[in-house]
C-alpha cells in the first residue's frame, strides 16, 4: 500500500511515540481509514488529542490546548488538500513517506513551532539557538546526539554536580541511585518510559539544583551583574560558551557587558537572559521536555528504520542518514521564520521577508508548502509536482537526497532540481503550443509533429469534448508509448472516455467498446496501478446494464482500492457514486451509508438525510446511461427491491 498517510494515521504515530495507551490493530486501521461510525470516530479523535495534551501536561492550559488544536486543524486541512491533488502510482511506500515528509510535514511543523516559540513557550531556559528536541550532529560531525541526551545534559548542568556524585546529595523523597541509573541509560540512547519520567520527577521531589542562577531582582543593577559574574566564574563559562547558551551571539559583546563597558540597557538584557537560561526548572518543565524529546527520539528511530534500514542512529552522514536531512530542513525553516519576526513589524512584512529569503531554488520545490507568495495554490502545485515524480518512479528506486548545505553536495542537488524544473517548464510551454495548433490547424498534423508522450497525454485528456481530435490523439499516443505504464494509461484514458460519454450522445457500439477495454485493462500487468478508476468504470458499465446491485459491488471495491493508492479527488467521487447507487437498491440506513458520507465531506456539516435526494437526482441524471437496445428505467419506474 502506498496511499498518502491520513491525518488520522499521523496522529496515531504521535500517539505511539508518546507511549499513550495502545489501540488494537483493528481500531487503528478503522480510525486511520475513517471506517468507524462517526460518533465513535470523533470520540477516538478527541481521546487521542486529550492523551497528547496530558502527555505534554498542557491539558489544564486552555490557551495552549487551543493553539495546538488550531494548528492540528490547519495542518489537517492542508494535508487533505495536498492529498486531493496527488496520485501515487507505483511509487514505493517509502518514497511516498519521504516525499511527503520532506516537502510538506517538516516545513509546516517548523513554521508552526517557530510561531509558537515566539514567546518562549517550549524553549524557556534551554540553551539558546540549539534544537534540543532534534537529533543533532556533534560539533565535529562525527556522531549524532539524541534529544533525550541533550535534555539530560541540560538537567545535569543545572544540578551542578557530576552524575556519579548525585548519590552524595541529601534527598529526602528522591532515590539518588535511581536518578543516576535513569540518566545514565537515557544518555546512552535508551528511550525513557513515560511512567519512569513521571516517577523520577514528581512534583514532590526534593532534588537540589546547585548549578542554577539566583539573582535578587530588588538589588541594584551593579549588584545583580556581580552575582551573574560570580556565577559565570563558578560554572567556568567563557564568553564563547555563553554565546551558545543565550541569544547574544557575539562573544566580544558579552565580554564588554561583564567588564562593565556596556550601556545599562544591554546589561539588563544580559542579566535577564542569564536568569532565564539558568533558572531552576520546575519538575513539570523537566517532564515536559523529556516527554517531547522521548517522542521525537522514538519517531526518529522508527522513521530511520523504515526509510534507511541498517543505518545507525548516530550516523552523521546526510547521504546515508536521510532523516538528518529532515532535521536540517526543520532548522532552516524555523530559523528563517524567527528571523523574519525579529527583523520586521506586522504579519505582511514578515511573510514578504520570509518569502524573499527562502532559497530561490527550493522555493518552488522543497518549500512550496510554506512559501507565502504561493499561498492557497501551494497544495495543488505541490500535488502536481509529487504526482509527476511518483508517476516515473520505479519500485526500489533509492531515496533521493533533498537538502544538504555542504557546498560540494548542494551544487549537485541544485543541478538536479533545476533540470527537473526546466523539463516541466518546457513541457507546459509545449502543451500550450500544441493546444493552439489543434485549434488553428489540422489536429492530425499537430499531433504528428509532437513526439513527447507526456505532452500528448495531457493535451489528449483535455479533448474529450472533441471526439475527432481525441481519437487522433489516442492513436498517436499508442505510437509513442514505450512502457507498460504508458500503455495501460492509454487504455484507462479510452475507458474513461467511453464511460463518460453523455447518454444522449452514446454510439451504439459503446457497450462492446467498454467491455473490450475493461477486459484489456483487467488482464494488463499494470491493472493494480489503475485499479480504482477501472473498477469505477466497471460499476458504471453495470449501471448501464440496469444491474445496480452488481454496480454497487464494484463501486465498493473501487473505494477499497483507494486505501491502497492515492488517486487524488477520485476517492470522493467514487464514494458519492457508491452511495447514489446503493440508494437505488436499498433504503437509507445511517449505519450502512454513513461511511460514504464521511468520504464525501471534509467534516460533519450536513446529515446524511439532507443529501439523499440530491444523490438520487445525481444517479438518474448523471450516472444512469443504459446501453442501446436496453429498457430505459426512470426514477419513478424503478421497481428494484429496496
Amino acid at each position: 500500500m502506498n496511499a498518502i498517510p491520513s491525518i488520522e494515521s499521523i496522529l496515531l504515530q504521535v500517539h505511539q511515540s508518546l507511549e499513550l495507551p495502545a489501540y488494537t490493530s483493528k481500531q487503528k486501521a478503522s480510525f486511520a481509514q475513517m471506517k468507524r461510525p462517526m460518533e465513535k470516530y470523533y470520540e477516538q479523535f478527541d481521546e487521542i488529542l486529550d492523551g497528547i495534551y496530558r502527555a505534554l501536561e498542557i491539558h489544564k492550559d486552555k490557551s495552549a490546548r487551543l493553539d495546538l488544536s488550531t494548528y492540528i486543524s490547519n495542518f489537517s486541512r492542508y494535508q487533505k488538500h495536498l492529498e486531493l491533488n496527488t496520485w501515487t502510482f507505483n511509487a514505493d511506500p517509502e518514497q511516498v513517506v519521504w516525499q511527503l515528509t520532506s516537502h510538506s510535514y517538516i516545513s509546516y511543523i517548523a513554521r508552526g513551532m517557530a510561531f509558537w516559540n515566539l514567546h518562549d513557550i517550549t524553549d524557556k531556559g534551554m540553551p539558546g539557538g540549539k534544537f534540543w528536541y532534534l537529533p543533532t550532529e556533534t560539533e565535529d560531525r562525527s556522531s549524532v546526539i539524541m534529544p533525550v541526551d541533550q535534555v539530560c545534559t541540560w538537567l545535569l548542568d543545572l544540578l551542578g554536580i557530576p552524575l556519579d556524585q548525585i548519590r552524595n546529595s541529601n534527598f529526602n523523597n528522591s532515590a539518588p541511585e535511581t536518578l543516576i541509573r535513569n540518566i545514565y541509560y537515557w544518555k546512552s540512547g535508551k528511550v525513557p518510559r513515560l511512567d519512569t519520567i513521571k516517577n523520577t520527577f514528581q512534583d514532590s521531589s526534593d532534588i537540589e539544583f546547585k548549578g542554577c542562577l539566583y539573582v535578587d531582582s530588588t538589588a541594584s543593577i551593579g549588584s545583580q551583574l556581580e552575582t551573574v559574574t560570580k556565577f559565570i566564574q563558578f560554572k567556568n563559562l567563557s564568553s564563547d560558551d555563553l554565546s551558545h547558551e543565550i541569544p547574544i551571539r557575539n562573544p566580544v559583546e558579552i565580554e564588554r557587558i561583564i567588564s562593565g563597558e556596556s550601556d545599562l540597557k544591554s546589561v539588563q538584557r544580559f542579566i535577564d537572559l542569564m536568569t532565564i537560561r539558568y533558572a531552576q526548572p520546575t519538575f513539570k518543565s523537566i517532564r515536559q521536555r523529556l516527554h517531547i524529546a522521548k517522542a521525537v527520539q522514538d519517531g526518529y528511530k522508527r522513521l530511520l528504520k523504515y526509510l534507511c534500514p541498517g543505518v545507525s542512529l548516530t550516523n552523521p552522514k546526510l547521504g546515508q542518514n536521510k532523516i538528518l536531512q529532515l532535521c536540517h530542513i526543520y532548522k532552516y525553516i524555523y530559523n528563517l521564520t524567527i528571523e523574519a519576526y525579529q527583523l520586521n513589524h506586522g504579519e505582511k512584512a514578515e511573510n514578504e521577508w520570509f518569502d524573499n529569503n527562502l532559497h530561490y531554488i527550493h522555493k518552488n520545490n522543497l518549500f512550496l508548502s510554506v512559501a507565502p507568495s504561493i499561498g492557497k495554490h501551494s497544495g495543488s502545485l505541490l500535488g502536481e509536482l509529487l504526482t509527476k515524480r511518483f508517476k516515473i518512479m520505479k519500485p526500489d528506486d533509492p531515496l533521493i537526497d533533498l537538502f544538504d548545505e555542504s557546498p560540494h553536495v548542494s551544487e549537485k542537488l541544485y543541478k538536479g532540481i533545476i533540470k527537473e524544473q526546466e523539463l516541466w517548464v518546457n513541457e507546459n510551454n509545449s502543451i500550450v503550443k500544441l493546444i493552439n495548433k489543434i485549434r488553428n490547424s489540422s489536429p492530425w498534423k499537430a499531433f504528428q509533429k509532437e513526439d513527447d508522450y507526456s505532452v500528448l497525454m495531457q493535451v489528449t485528456q483535455s479533448l474529450t469534448n472533441n471526439p475527432k481530435a481525441f481519437n487522433i490523439g489516442l492513436k498517436r499516443l499508442k505510437e509513442l508509448a514505450t512502457s507498460t505504464i504508458e500503455d495501460s494509461e492509454i487504455i484507462q484514458l479510452e475507458l474513461n472516455y467511453w464511460s463518460e460519454i453523455p447518454k444522449n450522445k452514446r454510439p451504439k457500439e459503446t457497450q462492446k467498446r467498454v467491455e473490450y477495454l475493461l477486459e484489456e485493462m483487467e488482464q494488463h500487468c499494470e491493472f493494480q496501478t489503475w485499479k480504482a478508476p477501472t473498477l469505477a468504470a466497471k460499476a458504471k458499465h453495470y449501471i448501464a446494464l440496469n444491474d445496480f446491485k452488481t454496480a454497487s459491488v464494484y463501486y465498493k471495491k473501487a473505494l477499497d482500492a483507494c486505501y491502497e493508492r492515492s488517486y487524488g479527488r477520485l476517492r470522493g467521487f467514487i464514494a458519492k457514486d457508491t452511495l447514489a447507487t446503493l440508494l437505488q437498491i436499498e433504503k437509507l440506513n445511517k449505519n450502512n451509508h454513513e461511511r460514504y458520507l464521511r468520504e464525501m465531506m471534509a467534516n460533519d456539516v450536513f446529515k446524511i438525510e439532507t443529501v439523499a435526494g440530491d444523490l438520487n437526482t445525481h444517479f438518474w441524471t448523471e450516472l444512469y446511461k443504459p446501453y442501446h437496445g436496453l429498457q430505459k428505467l426512470s426514477m419513478d419506474s424503478n421497481k428494484l427491491a429496496r
